[in-house]
């Protein structure tokens, strides 16, 4: 999926009501502390805790100084075979993973959290932010307006991409 950072809805109307009333704050790091790094590993499968601690992060963490949340951005350590052609184009940066702790789903501290990682990177120079790998299509079309740009499709001779 690709975000146009020029016309994105990169704000949240109500961001510190919002992250008040879950008594969360945010904070931003470049890579991960040891506590950050394990939430990650505990809360989702796959490679999300390395991707994290080779890029830049908002976190959103809870009165106890934990982290219920993440959004990273501008990881380029890890060059996936899917970000071929993306990583040369000097327009286009990174976002991705990013999570929230299940028990705070749908009350928007995704959307806070993915869109101040888009700001970040609007920030840095970037005109576009592709977003790799989507699961929830439907979540970052509503969130940030982005648009899917190619597809990855299962062939009997490996995976394939398909431009949109």
């Amino acid at each position: 999926m690709l975000v146009d950072l020029r016309t994105a809805p990169l704000a949240t109307p109500g961001e510190e009501e919002l992250l008040a009333a879950a008594g969360l704050t945010l904070a931003h790091a470049n890579g991960t502390s040891e506590e950050e790094h394990r939430w990650i590993e505990r809360t989702f499968d796959g490679r999300w805790p390395k991707e994290a601690a080779a890029g830049w992060n908002w976190f959103a963490k809870d009165r106890a100084g934990s982290t219920v949340g993440f959004a990273t951005y501008e990881q380029r350590k890890y060059r996936w075979w899917w970000l071929r052609g993306w990583l040369d184009k000097r327009e286009v940066g990174l976002f991705g993973p990013m999570g929230v702790d299940q028990r705070l789903r749908g009350k928007g501290i995704g959307r806070v959290l993915a869109r101040r990682a888009l700001a970040s990177l609007r920030d840095l120079g970037f005109a576009q932010a592709l977003i790799p790998a989507v699961g929830p299509v439907e979540y970052y079309e509503r969130a940030c307006g982005a648009r899917v740009v190619e597809r990855l499709r299962r062939t009997l001779f490996g995976i394939r991409r398909e431009p949109v």
